[in-house]
């Protein structure tokens, strides 16, 4: 009797395997839409990107909330045209990625959210900037992500718009809007980074041209908004701040972009709490190095890390990564590069004492197709190396920031014109995915110097003009698409039957 079951059910699991094979050539022939099964445990990993028809989407930020995610960016929706009029786009995630909500925030003009902040109160700053009707011909330049092969532009002080004013929004914890302000010094003004002060209030860093040359801005706004100071850092050539921190005395780091010793560096200078100068220095290699807007951390001992991209040492674009101490000397460089145009945009302290830097990354091959990777290094607390990884499909492009969750890291950031979302293990991977492997880089202490710049601050409060706008809300219809697993296909499901 027992042999008999054990037929029986052998037969049973052969019928059963059958019919699920011949369900999936039958569906596949009809057209339907399938992705890869997750083995056990993997669905605590994933890739994905968020994104609508007829749209472009660019998501430079990402924070964790205790139910999930939310990620922030700009976004154009319905727009065969790509004219790129742009809305602030913020998208609410559950814990396994699935999407909660999301919400375009914006002006009558084209408006870029770059940092999205959570408050004491429990509700959410944004930091981003207005481009004007006025920039037309300089709009019309930037191929979206996927047309024509371009790839996603960091805004930098060398490319400002002709004119426009930084946006900053206050939501409650329910998302809806608290307050919004624009900020106006009558010229060109760009603003990527903004932090909440200890007071309650706000710092916005950014560039301006209030002084009839490109200078770093930082702004101090109290707890409604309301204008406490504003002031320019900088000296005679061009300046810009991508990137704020607030230091352990209170006080601010910025980051950003120098001319002024005499080639393209790294900008690095400390503030206190009044936006008082401390020091700024320039930190590069002689050529081209820069910083981005999620380009400056402060690290476990006080001092700061940088992340940027550095072509001075021989070996073309590459990831540059500088620690310092709290007073601006260097203590260790690297550089990180593969084949072709390489960056890191992103580096952050982990729990562990090292860090964890992301990026674009391009290995052998890419460099003539164009084909960009995403890299995922993990270092020490001396800069030596202790794993890398990259994600690699000919659509990824980059991303933008990184964050240490409990279980591994998740990425924000781009690719042909989506937002883009992943989360890794500890060890960078996706246990049983395609798209995630090792990698062994090309990594080398790099001999950076530092310049003391003799910089000054100016107040400009008076100049100033702070109103209120008028903001639309819309709720687009976002599709969510994951990249999945060699596992067997299942039924994705249909928008609203979760």
């Amino acid at each position: 009797m027992m042999a008999v079951e054990r037929v029986s059910d052998m037969k049973k699991k052969i019928l059963y395997s059958i019919l699920l094979i011949s369900i999936f050539i039958n569906c596949r022939l009809n057209g339907e839409d399938y992705f890869f099964k997750k083995g056990k445990g993997e669905s605590n990993y994933w890739i994905k990107t968020i994104g609508a028809e007829k749209s472009f989407s660019y998501a430079p930020s990402v924070i964790v909330t205790n139910d999930g995610f939310i990620e922030i960016g700009y976004s154009s929706i319905d727009n065969e045209s790509f004219d790129f009029c742009f809305d602030f786009c913020i998208v609410k995630l559950d814990k396994n990625c699935n999407l909660v909500y999301s919400q375009l925030i914006g002006t009558k003009d084209s408006d870029k959210a770059y940092t999205i902040n959570k408050t004491t109160d429990g509700g959410y700053f944004i930091v981003g900037f207005v481009e004007s009707p006025e920039d037309e011909s300089l709009q019309k330049k930037r191929k979206p992500i996927g047309q024509s092969g371009e790839k996603p532009q960091i805004l930098n002080p060398e490319e400002m718009p002709k004119s426009g004013d930084i946006l900053v929004i206050k939501l409650k914890k329910d998302m809806s809007i608290e307050w919004g302000k624009l900020i106006d010094t009558g010229t060109r003004d760009v603003s990527n980074s903004g932090r909440q002060t200890k007071d309650g209030g706000y710092v916005i860093s950014g560039s301006t041209e209030i002084n009839g040359t490109r200078d770093a801005i930082l702004i101090k706004l109290n707890k409604n908004g309301v204008l406490e100071w504003a002031k320019t850092i900088g000296g005679k050539n061009r300046e810009g701040s991508s990137a704020i921190e607030i230091t352990p005395d209170n006080g601010f780091v910025i980051a950003g972009i120098t001319f002024e010793a005499g080639s393209v560096d790294t900008l690095i200078a400390k503030l206190n709490e009044n936006g008082e100068l401390k020091w700024a220095k320039a930190v590069g290699g002689g050529r081209v190095d820069s910083d981005n807007w999620d380009g400056v951390r402060i690290t476990k001992d006080g001092g700061y890390i940088l992340g940027g991209e550095s072509d001075s040492f021989g070996r073309g674009k590459e990831l540059s990564i500088v620690k310092l101490n709290k007073d601006g000397i260097v203590e260790w460089s690297k550089v990180i590069g593969g084949d072709g145009d390489d960056a890191c945009w992103t580096v952050t302290p982990t729990s562990d004492g090292g860090y964890i830097a992301g990026g674009r990354y391009q290995v052998e091959g890419d460099f003539q197709k164009g084909n960009m990777d995403i890299p995922v290094i993990k270092l020490d607390r001396d800069g030596n190396l202790i794993w890398a990884t990259i994600i690699g499909d000919p659509s990824f492009q980059e991303i933008e920031e990184i964050k240490e969750v409990e279980d591994g890291y998740v990425l924000a950031g781009v690719t042909s014109g989506k937002f883009f979302i992943a989360k890794l293990n500890k060890n960078g991977l996706i246990p049983g995915s395609k798209f995630t492997r090792m990698l062994t880089p090309k990594i080398s202490s790099s001999q950076v110097k530092t310049t003391s710049l003799n910089f000054i601050t100016t107040d400009i409060t008076s100049k100033l003009k702070i109103t209120s706008p008028t903001l639309h809300i819309k709720n687009p219809y976002f599709k969510i698409e994951e990249f999945g697993f060699d596992r067997p296909f299942i039924k994705k499901r249909k928008p609203g039957l979760d």
